[in-house]
């Protein structure tokens, strides 16, 4: 069954099923007001499929979608002439996080070579070669006398100055940890990353981080940091 238009050419054509229950529904509209087709019904839920011919596209309003389907967490993009695609995003996108909460620990006479904080180490297998991680570490440190470093290390390498590290610090009372940086580390293997800490001078000395506070009633008040690792797509 077909409507036809004024040259007796198909305009609209019909195919029945002999046991449907579903229909279109083309509903009209007065001013101000779209006009509607919907998917009406005996069934609750009903989809409204719009099926082009072979490879033809779906075109909506000026915009050509396209005719498959795209991978897993890609997204729409259009090329600016109305032709829409599936794309993989091209960076930025956060694709895992690791995290640690870490407690008190002290560091005994770790010198002038960097010494590894055991709380502060942790590993991430990044899912791409392209991607970069984001360290983040929070909490507190000090050292019992003198100045002391502070730098991110990937495995032995030393990511931050060879010296001075990524952070200097000079109080016995804890002060706070606050370090963010960023590692290229162009692997897809668990890469292990640390902060660890060395003295200005060779002195018998220790380093604590998230060491306890006492109140004058001689209550203790534990201290905790947490240590981030976040892959970022390149």
């Amino acid at each position: 069954m077909a409507i036809k238009d004024t040259n007796n050419n198909e305009l609209v054509s019909f195919s029945a099923t002999a046991s449907a229950v579903n229909e279109i529904t083309v509903k009209n509209a007065a001013t101000a007001n779209a006009p509607e087709i919907s998917a009406t019904g005996t069934d609750t839920n009903i989809d409204l499929k719009l099926t082009p011919k072979g490879s033809g596209n779906l075109v909506l309003d000026g915009l050509e979608f396209p005719n498959a389907d795209g991978s897993a967490s890609q997204v729409l993009q259009t090329n600016g002439s109305g032709v829409l695609s599936f794309a993989t995003p091209s960076g930025g996108k956060i694709l895992q996080v690791v995290t640690k909460k870490t407690a008190n620990q002290t560091i005994t006479n770790p010198g002038t070579t960097y010494t590894t904080s055991s709380q502060y180490t942790l590993s991430i297998t990044p899912t791409s070669a392209t991607s970069t991680i984001l360290i983040m570490a929070s909490g507190n440190v000090a050292s019992s006398t003198g100045a002391l470093f502070v730098s991110v290390f990937r495995g032995a390498t030393n990511l931050g100055q060879s010296v001075g590290g990524v952070l200097a610090l000079n109080s016995s009372s804890p002060l706070p940890l606050n370090i963010m940086h960023i590692d290229a580390p162009a692997t897809t293997s668990s890469t292990s990353y640390s902060l660890r800490v060395r003295r200005i001078n060779a002195d018998s000395t220790s380093v604590k981080f998230n060491n306890s506070i006492f109140d004058t009633g001689g209550t203790t008040y534990n201290q905790e940091g947490d240590f981030i690792l976040m892959e970022i797509a390149g």
